[in-house]
């Protein structure tokens, strides 16, 4: 869920829609365009980094919550 939030703010629904209809439309060969296919790529590289920063600040924040939670005890 904490990831759909940067998605939004850099990619509308519509804009993420029109990325995987035009890579799907390439891969297939109704409408081939190598760049479409490259920036749906990109995407999808970018959205991984952004979940994969996302869950290691929330592990970090779990961790230091949870330290601190310990330490007042």
């Amino acid at each position: 869920v904490a990831i759909e939030r940067f998605v939004r703010e850099k990619y509308s629904q519509s804009e993420e829609f029109a990325l995987i209809n035009a890579y799907q439309a390439s891969i297939t060969g109704i409408a081939k365009d190598t760049e479409k296919e490259q920036e749906y790529i990109d995407f999808l590289t970018w959205r991984e980094s952004m979940r994969t920063q996302v869950k290691a600040a929330l592990a970090d924040y779990t961790a230091s919550t949870e330290t601190q939670t310990e330490t007042e005890a």
